[in-house]
Order: structure tokens, then sequence, then C-alpha cells
């Protein structure tokens, strides 16, 4: 018999179960969507010129400089995602709602005879992950349990034992889901092949043919949270209010917790009489938690009355990250044979990225006090994140696929972000603005585009902001598990299904000027 091979999808946008750091782990927590102030967030976090806000500061410290009064700001927010999928002719909604905080901050400022000193201190959000996700559809052409026995083919079986002599969790070479697999009897071997080649409980023989006998409804499920925020330390020079300079110490915080459900289930159990398969279910939950740290430096100037240039730079967020993952499966069969549910260990693993170098232009003008237009760019080489190991002075490193994934799969990506500030009144503002972040992949994803409107209401000392963002609607293709190859031959084609998603998030910014 010839060998199976199992090929992972090249159109698996999100696999189930990635047990492994990843390159994908690398991007997600370089990205960055600031949120910030409800006055920053208003203005589609076009701030590198302006400043005067407590969310310009992580994007230009600078920002700082240009204060002339001490401030207190608090935000609040509430986040919600929508998703849509179409997945074999099956539609399937789903929506979440999260509350937040995405900015707390204190900046003072002291001026004598021209010359100006600031400082300040607090928290910005810079990514948050909330997401709900489900996919249902009946097929008979492919299988995740049959991709996953081909994905066994070449282990040796009795090495995926789990016993009172061994524990193939820590001292084997297979996927935990294939021992879970195996130990539930939801894989077993092909007769001839030494223990060294798989079907699944999903399959059926035919002389040399195997087959899917019936049809299978898949389910899959999916629950994100988390975010990504930024502590900073900030201190600003303002020379002649027309020089501000700023430089931040960021302290930032990780927080990734993933979890998914997948099941299959045989619609008509007779029709898998040959391995009496009734269903089986798979969980997998992934935490991800840690720390970096980063110095900003950020210029703004202002040539002429009412116009101002901006610039800043980040150097690469040095992150040490901690994961934890765990899996288990069930299976049952439709002879009586239930076995019981079975959980990996808890998977442990410390290993560090380097974000890429981040710099931002900004050009403003200011019409007097009744407001302002803004315009920023901003640039990141993604291509040169890199993932190392937790060791500093290791003698190798075992990310080096990883980051050859990141060289040739992602690239440099260039964000616009515009905003518009009108003050008919000195208690009264209105806002809007526009970002586009475009894609840091070259093969895959979208960019992105997000809206935003708010106001602004002054009162004595007190202040308050509103803003609302929406970040449109994206469609992307995905696959639940990859295609099976026999040598070149497609044995199953894995079902390729569609998902529309969409967030929108609102922040209420509370202040004291004084």
């Amino acid at each position: 018999m010839t060998r199976k091979l199992f090929i992972t999808g090249l159109t698996v946008l999100f696999s189930l179960g990635m047990q492994a750091q990843t390159a994908y782990d690398a991007l997600r927590f370089s990205q960055i969507f600031y949120t910030g102030t409800a006055r920053s967030a208003a203005m589609g976090n076009a701030m590198t010129a302006l400043g005067g806000d407590f969310g310009s500061l992580s994007i230009n410290p600078a920002g700082s400089a240009v204060y002339p009064y001490t401030e207190l700001i608090f935000t609040p927010a509430l986040h919600a995602t929508a998703n849509n999928s179409d997945y074999l002719a099956s539609g399937s909604s789903e929506s979440r709602l999260r509350p937040g905080i995405t900015n707390v901050g204190y900046v003072t400022s002291v001026r004598a005879a021209g010359f100006g000193l600031s400082f300040a201190v607090g928290y910005n959000g810079l990514n948050q992950y909330t997401d709900r996700f489900s996919a249902t559809g009946v097929t008979n052409q492919s299988s995740w349990l049959a991709s996953l026995a081909y994905e066994t083919d070449g282990i040796f079986a009795q090495n995926m034992d789990w016993n009172d002599q061994q524990n193939p969790f820590r001292n084997g070479s297979a996927p935990w889901r294939s021992v879970l697999a195996w130990n539930t009897s939801l894989l077993d071997t092909l007769v001839g092949t030494g223990g060294m080649l798989y079907k699944a409980a999903t399959e059926a023989e035919s002389g040399y043919d195997i087959f899917i006998p019936g049809n299978l409804r898949q389910n899959f499920y999916r629950n994100v949270n988390g975010n990504v925020g930024e502590y900073l330390i900030n201190m600003g020079v303002n020379i002649g209010n027309t020089l501000f300079m700023g430089a931040n110490l960021g302290l930032q915080s990780i927080w990734y917790d993933y979890r998914e459900t997948y099941s299959e289930t045989a619609e008509r159990p007779n029709d898998f009489a040959q391995t009496a398969f009734q269903g089986f279910t798979h969980h997998y939950r992934q935490t991800t938690s840690g720390v970096g740290v980063n110095l900003k430096f950020g210029v703004i100037f202002l040539p002429v009355d009412n116009l101002r240039l901006g610039a800043g730079i980040s150097t690469p967020t040095w992150m040490r990250l901690h994961d934890e993952w765990q899996e288990s499966m069930d299976a049952h069969f439709s002879d009586g044979y239930n076995p019981p549910e079975i959980k990996s260990p808890l998977g442990e693993y410390d290993y560090r990225i380097n974000t890429p170098f981040r710099w931002n232009v900004g050009l403003a003008y200011t019409f007097g006090v009744y407001g302002a237009l803004s315009v920023d760019y901003e640039q990141t080489a993604y291509d040169k994140t890199k993932m190392l190991p937790w060791e500093r002075h290791a003698h190798q490193n075992p990310f080096s696929e990883e980051n050859t994934t990141i060289r040739q799969g992602f690239q440099k990506a260039g964000n616009l972000r515009a905003g518009l500030e009108l003050n008919p009144n000195e208690m009264f503002s209105l806002r809007g603005g526009y970002a586009w972040y475009q894609n840091p992949e070259k093969h895959h994803g979208s960019d992105t585009h997000i809206g935003s409107l708010g106001i602004g209401l002054r009162a004595g000392t007190f202040f308050s902001d509103l803003t609302f963002m929406q970040r449109f609607a994206q469609t992307e293709n995905f696959s639940l598990y990859g295609n099976v190859y026999d040598g070149n031959q497609l044995i199953y084609q894995a079902p390729v299904g569609s998902q529309t998603s969409s967030n929108w998030k609102l922040l209420l910014s509370l202040g004291l000027r004084f």
C-alpha cells in the first residue's frame, strides 16, 4: 500500500488547535490597532502632529509637551464583534459584547520663560481580542478525523499507548491529538502496515479503497478573549511653543485566551457499521500571557502659525511570553462502547518575540480654537519580526522555520489615518475619523478599514468624550483542516467556507483639567 501523506491545507486560514508557537502568534502580538482615549479614537488616531491628548502619547510621545494644563482621564469601553459563516451550504451567526478599559492617564506640565517640561504616566490600549465564531455543515467527502489519521502515518502505534509504563504526551513524537484519538479508539492501524499507517473511525474499507461511508455533521465553535495594552512613563520638553519633544518608556501587558471545540457526528450511525462510529468531540484551549518593553521618541514642530508637523519612532517591543495549552477528546460508538474522556497534560512553553521598528509622520492644520484637520502615515516592517528561545544564549533557535515563514509570508505595511475636529463653541466638539491598516500578509488576509464618529463636552474643569468606532466587514475563506493527498492524487478535499466579520467599539472618556 502506498504511504499516504497529510499536507496541511494551503487554504487553512485558522488551524484547529494551534498547539505550537507559530509565525501568526508573532503577527498577532506585533499588530497595533490604537484605541486610547475617545477623542483620539474619534479622529482616527491621527494624532502624530496634534498631541495634547493622552491617547496620542502612544503614537508620538511629544504629545505631552503640548499640554498647557494638568489632566486626569479615564476611558471605559464596550467591544462588540459579529461573525457570519457559510460552511457546507449552512449559515451560522455569532456575536459577542465585552466591557473593557482602553485608557487611564495623568499628565502635568510646568512652564516658565518660553520653556516647559511635562510628565505623564498611564495606560493606553493597543489591541483587543474579542471573537466568537461557529460553523456547521454536513459532508461525506472528507473528515477531520480522517485527516488526523493521515497525519499520524509513520508513527508506531504502540508508542502512542498511554499507560503506567509510558506517557506519550511527554515522551513521544506523536501530535497530542493523535495520542488522544488512538487512546479513545478513534484511530486504528491498517492491516499489513506494521502498525505504522492508520484509518479513522469515520472511514470504511472496501478492498483497497478507504472512504467516508456516510454523512457527517461537523460542528466548530471558537471563543477568544484578550488584549495588549501599554503602561507608559513619559517626559516632554516644550521650547518656545514651537518645538515639542518627548520620550516614553513603555511596558506592555499581553493576554490572549483561545478556546475551541470541534465535533463530528454520524447522521446515520448504521452507515458506519464497520467501526460502530457515532461521534466524537475535541476540545482545545490555549492561553498566552507576557510582558514587553520598548522606547519611543517623538517631535512636533510648528513652522508657521496653525501648521504642525510631527514624527515618532518606536524601538522593537521585546516580549517575553508564556503559553499554556490543553486538549481533550471523547468518543461515542453505536455498539455501546463509550471510552471515558481523555485529557492531555497541561503543556507549557516560554519564548520571546521581538516586534519590528515602527515609525510615523503626521501633518495637522488647526483653525484656531475652532478645530483641526490631521493626517498620519505609519509604517511597520512585519517581515522583520523575530521569534526567539527563552534563553538568550541558546545555541540553536527552535524558531528558524517560523522566522523563515515570517520573512517570506509577511511584508511592510503602511497605515493611513485621518481625523477632523470642529468646535462650534468652547463647550461642544464634533469629530470624525478614518483609519486604513494595510494587510501585513503577502498571500492571505485583507486590509482593515475603521471609521469613527465622536462628540465632546466641556464644562469648567470637567470634560467628557463619546466615540463610536466601526471596523468595516471583512470576508475571508477558511478550512477547518487540510487536504489529504496520496502522492499527487487528492484523496480528501477539505471543505472551504467563508467568514464575514466586523466589530465596533464604544468609548467614553471622563476627565478633569486644572
